[in-house]
């Protein structure tokens, strides 16, 4: 019953638009065309990283979000590991906030090449303390974490 309903069709067709039904063969774009016009408002896509607005929801197509990329490794390609202290981390977060950045980007692991791997353990011990700083700031940026563990994520995510 996909195909009748918008809510999946439309963010299907616009990802994917030659994705086929797999009993019909209809691509998701064939199927959001045949359907009848609706009345009801468009769907509104959202991402609940908090905002001035007073739902806490950014809402996607009003303009364009910056984020700002707060490295907190010992061996940054970038910033060379200048940020890897919880208060000069802070300090320069608040700087990309103030320059405009509207989400920061907290990173504690290298992707510069040939760079070591680290382990969780590791990328934690450098992630932590920042994200706790930076929570306990006058940062208003949501904080995102660059992360491919998910263990990682899990625990950054609980300290808030």
């Amino acid at each position: 019953r996909m195909g009748e309903r918008r809510f999946v069709l439309e963010p299907l067709a616009e990802i994917d638009p030659a994705a086929r039904h797999p009993r019909s063969g209809a691509t998701a774009a064939a199927m959001l065309a045949a359907l009848p016009p609706e009345d009801a408002a468009p769907l509104q896509r959202v991402c609940p990283l908090g905002s001035d607005d007073d739902e806490g929801l950014v809402r996607w197509g009003r303009r364009t979000l910056l984020m700002g990329v707060l490295n907190v490794t010992p061996d940054s390609f970038s910033d060379g590991g200048r940020f890897d202290s919880a208060a000069a981390a802070t300090a320069h977060a608040l700087e990309l906030e103030a320059a405009g950045a509207d989400i920061i980007d907290v990173g504690a692991v290298s992707t510069r090449p040939g760079a070591v791997a680290v382990s969780p353990e590791e990328e934690l011990r450098r992630a932590a303390p920042v994200v706790q700083a930076l929570h306990a700031s006058p940062l208003r940026a949501p904080i995102s974490v660059d992360t491919s563990c998910a263990a990682v994520a899990a625990e950054l995510a609980a300290l808030g």
